[in-house]
């Protein structure tokens, strides 16, 4: 799980937005009650423009109890 995610944020900082969030929305897939993998993704999903889609991911990373900030 830790590696998906460390080569999703990689993919993400290198400009590889799609392929980024489909890793992220895999991983949530896999661990839906990660809060940390919600976050990801729903922040995946903004930073490509679907705003909408992040919503639901965000609400349940708080639900899940994100921590107030993130890294």
């Amino acid at each position: 799980m830790k590696e998906q995610l460390e080569k999703a944020l990689q993919l993400r900082s290198e400009g590889q937005l799609e392929v980024s969030n489909q890793i992220l929305v895999d991983l949530v897939q896999l661990y839906p009650q990660d809060a940390l993998m919600n976050y990801q993704c729903a922040w995946s999903f903004d930073v490509l423009g679907r705003e909408r889609e992040a919503i639901p991911f965000y609400e349940k990373a708080v639900s899940l109890g994100l921590a107030e900030r993130q890294e």
